[in-house]
């Protein structure tokens, strides 16, 4: 459709619009479609007679006079025109500020959008530890929490907008999300079974129940008793998993690196040259990875055992979600939360 084509169509549709507006405001208010008419009217009977009158001067030989009024009547157009010029450039202009207000308030609502999730699972969760046992719960609620973070970092490498400006506004809701549903995530499972929330109930603000047999996932990690072994076992799920998912990393990367060498080797060579190169490119990782699980492990351990559940859960999850998606272990999509990136801060890795 060229140029002309479209004016004409963006005309059309407008006198459509403007007729369709015309009639369903004679049904809803009759008074003001009246006054609107007769405004109209109005307009069009000054046309006519101004038409007549310079007819008539025609007739009576003033043309002089005939030209200036033609004149003066194209100079109020153009005037009417600059007006119109105006007005659009104002609505631009006003236009642009709701942009910036918008792209200002996006990084608002994603991190207030993220707390109120936070406070929408945890009333959720205390409504079910008021009643039930939360140990079904938590492993389900995690596995969701987890697996939800996942996908909000898999769709912000695969997010394209056609539009500059809302890739500009929706990159700044994702990342402040993305961020503050990450910190709400941790202290959810720091807090889940606390009983000081001032903002809920005190039938919601309760001791919670979780047991598996025997085993009371609500004392401390670090009590010594007969169950001190199921205990380290849930360490040492989190801690193996995690180990697992780093080795296929490396391994992943090696074979990458492998099939694009092009000097030389000894398949030997080759395959040992490869996993050096892969430890190296992936050594700051490795050393975040050793941080965040002993930093975590020993934090939890001070807490009831109901956490290490969780993080256990966060572990198979995490590598289940690997396994959905690869290009999760791929060297360019790191651990990247803002958790590690604090850790990574706090000590310097």
């Amino acid at each position: 459709m060229d140029k002309l084509s479209r004016n004409i169509f963006f005309v059309l549709t407008i006198a459509v619009l403007l007729i369709l507006f015309l009639v369903i405001l004679a049904f809803l208010s009759p008074e003001l479609f009246f006054v609107i008419i007769n405004l109209f009217w109005f307009t069009l009977l000054v046309l006519v007679v101004v038409f007549l009158l310079l007819g008539l001067l025609v007739i009576l030989g003033m043309k002089k006079e005939a030209r200036q009024l033609i004149e003066a009547f194209m100079e109020g157009s153009f005037a009417v025109i600059d007006g119109a010029r105006f007005i659009k450039l104002v609505v631009v202009e006003f236009l642009n500020m709701i942009k910036q207000f918008i792209s200002f308030l996006s990084p608002i609502v994603g991190s207030a959008l993220a707390i109120w999730l936070y406070f929408l699972i945890l009333l959720l969760y205390k409504w079910v530890g008021s009643q039930y046992d939360v140990t079904a719960m938590t492993v389900i609620l995690t596995a969701f929490l987890i697996a939800f973070n996942a996908l909000l970092n898999k769709s912000r490498q695969n997010s394209h907008q056609t539009n500059s400006w809302q890739k500009q506004v929706l990159a700044k809701f994702h990342s402040y999300f993305r961020d503050t549903f990450e910190i709400m995530i941790f202290i959810f499972f720091l807090t889940m079974d606390a009983t000081f929330f001032f903002f809920l109930p005190p039938s919601l603000n309760v001791p919670l129940r979780a047991e598996v047999g025997s085993y009371d996932l609500m004392k401390r990690g670090f009590t010594i008793d007969s169950h001190l072994r199921i205990t380290l076992n849930l360490i040492m799920i989190a801690v193996v998993i995690e180990v697992i998912r780093n080795v296929i990393r490396l391994i992943l990367t090696s074979i990458k690196i492998f099939k694009a060498e092009t000097r030389p080797m000894s398949s030997s060579a080759l395959i040992k040259y490869s996993i050096r190169k892969s430890i190296s490119q992936n050594n700051d990782h490795l050393l975040k990875f050793v941080t965040y699980t002993t930093v975590f492990s020993l934090i939890f351990l001070l807490f009831p055992r109901l956490k290490l559940l969780a993080m256990s859960v966060t572990s198979l999850t995490n590598f289940a979600m690997d396994l959905l998606m690869p290009s999760r272990l791929k060297e360019q999509n790191k651990h990247d939360d803002i958790v590690s990136r604090l850790l990574a801060k706090v000590f310097r890795i």
